[in-house]
Formats: C-alpha cells, structure tokens, sequence
C-alpha cells in the first residue's frame, strides 16, 4: 500500500516499514554524484599540474626514462603551459661500453599530445620541439657506433 502526503512525497507501506521517497530523488542524488566527480577531477587536474612543475617530477621522469631506453636519461626540469610540457636540461648518456658522456643534449624538449587521438588509443603528438640539440656521435672499440645501440 503506497501513501501519497500533501507535499507528493510517497510512503511504502509494504513489509511492515515505512519509507519516504521524495519525487526526484534519484534525479537529485545523479546530479550530486556527477557534481563530485567533476570536482575530483578538477582537483586531480590542478594537482597533477602542481606536481609536473615540482622538483620531483623530473626525478621520476628520469627514472621512467633511463628503464625504457636502457640508457641513462637525466631531466634538470619540467615545465607546463596548457596541454604542453617542456623538459628541460635532457641529456641521454652512452650505452656503457662507450666512452663516458653524453649521446646527445637538448637544452628543451617540448612535447604537446592530440589528446583526441589520445583518448581513443592511438599515439599522437600535436608538437614535438627540440631546441639546442648536440650529437656526440663515437665509437666503441669495437667499432660500434653509440646510437646503433
């Protein structure tokens, strides 16, 4: 048995209980929960931008990096403006059996992705600029070069 109050909330009177249900309810509590997760990833946002342009993030960079290249990569700095990120300060060392030293320098690598690409799974970059690049091109003893490496 349903009960209707003058302000058109019902009441279930089924099972011996009685519970209120106010008309849009649900409507209401989707609203709530699309407002929060909007605010959290704002927040996500913001912060991932604070810790981009912390002295921590080109450590973990670097160390990114170093494992996927196999070599090792150092990263003085990060910088973000908008959807673009500079490193600043990259230098990608020679592979071990090489003389000590840098394979290359770069004073800034700017990086901005297609994010549209991004989102649907495909690798895509919008900017990729290199400023002050240096190649120190040696070989081994071997005869190897550093870059085939």
């Amino acid at each position: 048995m349903d009960l209707v109050f003058r302000d058109g909330a019902e009441a279930d009177m089924t099972d011996g209980g009685t519970t209120q249900r106010r008309p849009g309810s649900a409507h209401i509590f989707l609203m709530r929960c699309l407002l929060a997760s909007a605010c959290v990833a704002i927040a996500a946002v913001l912060l991932l931008g604070m810790y981009l342009n912390s002295s921590q993030a080109p450590v973990l960079v670097s160390r990114i990096l170093t494992d996927y290249l196999r070599q090792p990569v150092r990263v003085t700095a990060l910088r973000t403006n908008g959807v673009t990120i500079s490193l600043i300060g990259v230098t990608l060392g020679n592979p071990p059996d090489v003389t000590p030293g840098n394979l290359c320098r770069m004073d800034v690598l700017t990086i901005a992705p297609d994010w549209g690409n991004m989102l649907t799974g495909r690798r895509s970059l919008r900017l990729l600029s290199c400023t002050g690049l240096v190649i120190d091109l040696r070989r081994n003893r071997s005869g190897v070069w550093n870059f085939s490496q």
